[in-house]
């Protein structure tokens, strides 16, 4: 019952232990048929070696990656980062395995854009968080793989952040996305870059970054070198920033060419997915979940600049001819993709009355 009243991760001593006994309970309730062995194999992660907790991860990352947003956030909730948080107390998880797991979960959290603040207020964020500020702290000593996973957990379960954890987060995740070279490091650029989208509109001063996400643009327009959700989550990031200083438009736009690239990037990825394929095609619509969750993503970034940077000129009719295209491919079987599209002719639509 304890576990049910209790909304804001605030636990007292004597709270801790009822509430520790009660998790297991509480989650089986909560458990459907994917979520069950999702539970089962947190379970087994208490008796498992180093390598067994990996691979079990592995597993769970699997199942993470099926959930709907029900079975989300159903899962991932303030006990069970209370459980987890328990677990590395008493040694029966490892930290970096318990990172592996909670990257994962912020990755597919940000991805599906489902909103879950269970480890907002918990004693486990502020265990990452602590680390984070030890880690930086011991500069040479550093573990940078270590502290570039404790940063993206943060921003991945957090809204705000301090101006310390926000500077050395920033600088450990655009670091890493600076590895572009290494072809096996797609998937970590992929992970720092969608992590550091996440930031939201925080004001960050663009010496901090400017440079940096300039060279990540510039290297892949040559060498395509990131992955559809990479490129997307570096111009979201750059967008975001317009919110706090619209001199950056003039980069975005005029250096950048943020809407000859967007038309690019929505053609290539409406020419890549089915957009014939039912709702009832589910194993078959899976391989297209991704890239439909990108495109989505693009057309969040296009109403944010259009919020920001109302410059009319060919690469915005180019992007209002994009969005049509998507709009018609999408408009039979795709319907949270027409709506996005629809929504955005009317937003552009005001605007332009706005202008006028």
């Amino acid at each position: 019952m304890l576990a049910q009243e209790k909304t804001k991760c605030e636990f007292n001593a004597n709270d801790e232990n009822m509430l520790y006994f009660g998790c297991n309970a509480f989650l089986k309730k909560q458990a459907t048929s994917v979520t069950k062995g999702f539970n089962e194999l947190l379970h087994e992660l208490e008796h498992c070696t180093d390598s067994e907790q990996k691979q079990k991860i592995e597993e769970m990352d699997e199942i993470i990656d099926g959930m709907n947003k029900e079975e989300f956030t159903s899962v991932f909730s303030e006990e069970l980062s209370f459980k987890i948080d328990k677990m590395i107390d008493e040694k029966k998880l490892l930290i970096e395995n318990a990172l592996l797991l909670l990257k994962h979960v912020g990755y597919c959290n940000t991805l599906k854009g489902i909103s879950s603040g269970c480890f907002n207020h918990s004693k486990l964020n502020k265990k990452v968080q602590k680390m984070i500020i030890d880690e930086n702290e011991k500069k040479e000593e550093t573990d940078e793989n270590l502290l570039v996973e404790l940063c993206e957990c943060n921003i991945f379960f957090n809204h705000y952040f301090s101006t310390e954890l926000l500077s050395i987060c920033l600088h450990c995740l655009v670091k890493a996305a600076l590895k572009k070279e290494k072809k096996e490091k797609q998937k970590e650029v992929e992970i720092a870059l969608l992590a550091l989208s996440k930031i939201g509109y925080n004001k960050i001063d663009k010496e901090l970054y400017l440079n940096e996400m300039k060279e990540i643009i510039q290297y892949h327009r040559e060498h395509r070198n990131l992955t559809y959700l990479a490129h997307q989550s570096t111009w979201r990031f750059l967008i975001s920033r317009l919110f706090q200083d619209r001199s950056l438009g003039q980069v975005i736009m005029n250096e950048l060419h943020f809407g000859r690239v967007a038309v690019r990037e929505l053609e290539e990825l409406r020419g890549n997915v089915d957009w014939k394929r039912k709702e009832e095609e589910k194993e078959e619509r899976r391989k297209d979940k991704k890239k439909e969750l990108v495109i989505l993503r693009w057309l969040g970034t296009l109403e944010e600049y259009f919020l920001c940077f109302k410059l009319w000129n060919a690469e915005f009719v180019w992007l209002i001819g994009s969005m049509t295209r998507l709009f018609r491919a999408s408009r039979d079987n795709y319907g949270e993709i027409s709506e996005q599209c629809f929504a955005l002719f009317k937003r552009t639509t005001d605007l332009k009355q706005l202008k006028s």
